[in-house]
């Protein structure tokens, strides 16, 4: 396999937002960004932590950054796109081998993606497989990267029965769905995809009976030979991770956790203290499992969504952090490297990646999920607003936890229209921000008539929803009358429309 070339690569360096970091001395903050991290965190052989960053309009970079020196890398990056009916998502994966990316991309108001293409991204980028076609349910493409070998999933875009595809720099293998003497009801599936060291994990469904049959399987990714298979109770919602040596954990719907081995496949079940269930999702939501213990995402219901804990395989467990993982009812991602875990914290002003030292115990609790709720934002100063020479107007806005986002400024109709006037983005870490929007000529001159222009301000924090833009209307706050030295003119401008959704992420 050789490297991508650079021409094959935009590299938008004129929006990188994410910012490096005083280098922490135990446990902290290694990297921030106001945009927003996309997929990861996830670890490379050189103990770097890659994690994707959300550029506007569907692009996004690729980045990695040492978590000792706090120096950030961009590895690669995905274009932006004009569509404004399009979305992008990301999803990376690495437990200290070859790493891998996978973009998506969504077309609203449908949410299932239409194109997917993968690569490895560390040690060099490596283009992998492209799918494109009609929106689908799935399954998807999936990659994952071990010691020396990329793993694959449905590289042929689910063309023929599915196969684990095995890459090294030299061979190309293939390890087939296991037969299944009487499929009924549905063809057997593969999918949840997992590498780390040289073994391949994946999740099997069958249907012998006409109810699914699900189970675990890990195999040596050099030779295909299966090592272990373990029965699932739950082929469905079932949140799993790989260890080097074929060791496997997982949880399928109780405040419990699983794990077995090539040494001992029988699966043997430990609980968890009630205030430390795991938090069951799709396949998509790995655990962290190195040096015998487990970091995952605690379910949180009094806090309104997740938190990190950490477990031996024995039951002994702790919260992590006070650290907020995702607008409410995501799941997060976690590495771990046997002693730190590298996490994504999403506060009011920024994304931060932070690396938590798992036998440390917060001191206080965490925090409430949904940014929208906890990052107030809030109108400051005058509503009279006047057109200064550069075209823009001065809106103050408070926020007491910071915040971050796009004020929009729109003329409003009957029947929920409006007309864009104009809008800025806006950040801060606390207190008050002042945004300065410039406007549209057509109503510049608006303004310019007898009681000015009568506009209503919207911001869209970033953070503040969970899904794609069309969930994203905005928050109202309240409305402004804009003043102009222009000659006064009531005709032009574009339609009345709609109300609209917010930027793209």
């Amino acid at each position: 396999m050789s490297p991508i070339t650079a021409t094959c690569l935009r590299i938008i360096s004129a929006a990188v937002i994410l910012v490096a970091v005083a280098a922490p001395a135990q446990a902290g903050v290694i990297a921030q960004s106001v945009s927003g991290f996309e997929g990861g965190p996830g670890l490379g052989a050189d103990g770097r932590v890659v994690v994707g960053e959300r550029r506007g309009n569907a692009a996004l970079a690729v980045l990695a950054i040492d978590p000792v020196t706090t120096v950030v890398s961009q590895l690669t990056t995905f274009a932006p796109v004009a569509d404004p009916a399009i979305y992008s998502t990301l999803d990376i994966a690495g437990t200290g081998g070859i790493v891998t990316a996978k973009r998506q991309l969504h077309r609203t108001p449908v949410q299932f993606a239409f194109a997917e293409d993968a690569s490895s991204v560390l040690p060099s980028v490596v283009p992998l497989a492209t799918c494109t076609g009609a929106p689908r349910i799935g399954p998807y493409l999936e990659a994952a990267g071990g010691d020396g070998f990329v793993a694959e999933l449905r590289a042929d875009c689910g063309a023929a029965p599915p196969v684990v595809l095995v890459r090294t720099a030299s061979t190309t293998g293939t390890i087939p769905l296991t037969p299944v003497a009487t499929e009924r009801t549905f063809p057997g599936a593969m999918f949840g995809l997992r590498a780390a060291g040289p073994m391949v994990g994946w999740i099997e469904t069958h249907y012998p009976g006409g109810l699914p049959s699900a189970t675990v399987i890990v195999a040596r990714a050099a030779t295909g030979q299966v090592v272990l298979r373990v029965p699932l109770s739950n082929a469905m919602f079932v949140t799993w991770a790989l260890a080097p040596d074929g060791s496997i954990v997982f949880v399928d719907g109780s405040c419990a956790m699983s794990v077995a081995s090539p040494a001992a496949p029988v699966a043997r079940t430990f609980a968890l203290a009630p205030g430390l269930c795991p938090a069951i999702g799709p396949v998509s939501a790995p655990m962290g499992f190195a040096g015998g213990r487990v970091v995952y995402a605690a379910s949180n219901s009094a806090a309104g969504g997740a938190r990190f804990a950490v477990t031996d395989l024995q039951g002994a467990a702790h919260a992590l952090a006070a650290t907020s993982s995702g607008p409410a009812g995501s799941l997060p991602q976690t590495a771990l490297n046997g002693a730190t875990a590298y996490v994504v914290r999403i506060d009011c002003d920024a994304d931060r990646l932070v690396a938590l030292d798992i036998d440390a115990t917060p001191s206080v609790a965490p925090a409430s999920q949904s940014t929208g709720e906890r990052c107030p934002v809030r109108r400051a100063g005058s509503s009279r607003l006047r057109v200064t020479r550069r075209m823009t107007v001065r809106i103050a806005l408070r926020c007491p936890h910071g915040c971050r986002g796009t004020l929009r400024l729109v003329e409003q109709r009957r029947g929920r229209r409006e007309r864009p006037i104009g809008q800025a983005p806006y950040a801060t870490p606390g207190g008050t921000v002042v945004v300065r929007p410039r406007i549209a000529g057509y109503a510049r001159a608006r303004a310019g008539c007898a009681g000015g222009l009568r506009v209503a301000a919207i911001v869209h924090p970033i953070g503040a929803h969970n899904g794609p833009p069309t969930s994203d209307l905005g928050r109202g706050l309240g409305t402004f009358v804009i003043v102009s030295k222009s000659r006064c003119r009531r005709a032009g401008g574009p339609a009345f429309t709609k109300r609209q959704h917010g930027p793209r992420p």
